[in-house]
């Protein structure tokens, strides 16, 4: 459940709550670990930004800045965990369980893979599980930032979504090859 006051953070870091509800949302700060969590994070969000202006000296963020940004992500990730993906997500669930199930039992029959499902199926299911969630995570991140970049070029589509998740993977292939050759330079010369 999202906490009724996580909007307020946005608006406590403005400095623009009036005193009474400043001393309410500080109150419930020390009592909801979710919003000082989305606080610290907004925090840390606004110290990396303006470290990374500070010799910009014209470059000015707008006064509800943390507002907009935290407005804008709510409203781009709602959409993005529908009941189709947690149908399929459970169809895959319920598959991979399957499939470790019936691996388990020939396993113990065969006597020869008992070994390997025994000592090495939960190391390997850990791997497996965490580069799954990695790869999960990592298209829904690039999801989120093709869309807001998206609403400023082109209209939202499948196709469009596509074509900048290949554009993009294509830019870091391409950015991971130039920084290894560089680092492969740099260390033999």
């Amino acid at each position: 459940m999202i906490c009724s006051h996580a909007g307020e953070v946005a608006a406590y870091l403005d400095g623009e709550l009036p005193a009474p509800a400043e001393n309410s949302f500080e109150i419930h700060l020390s009592e909801c670990a979710e919003c000082s969590e989305k606080l610290n994070v907004q925090k840390r969000l606004l110290c990396a930004l303006n470290f990374a202006f500070e010799d910009e000296k014209s470059f000015k963020l707008p006064a509800n800045f943390a507002k907009s940004i935290a407005v804008r992500a709510e409203s781009d990730v709602s959409g993005l965990r529908s009941k189709d993906e947690r149908r399929r997500a459970l169809l895959i669930a319920a598959g991979l369980f399957s499939v470790g199930a019936a691996v388990g039992i020939a396993g113990k029959q065969s006597g020869v893979i008992a070994f390997v499902v025994e000592k090495l199926f939960a190391q390997i299911w850990v791997v497996v599980a965490v580069f799954a969630t990695f790869c999960y995570d990592f298209i829904v991140g690039i999801n989120v930032v093709l869309r807001m970049l998206g609403r400023g070029f082109w209209v939202e589509s499948p196709l469009t979504t596509f074509l900048l998740t290949v554009l993009l993977v294509v830019a870091f292939v391409i950015l991971s090859r130039l920084l290894f050759k560089f680092h492969r330079v740099e260390h033999s010369g």
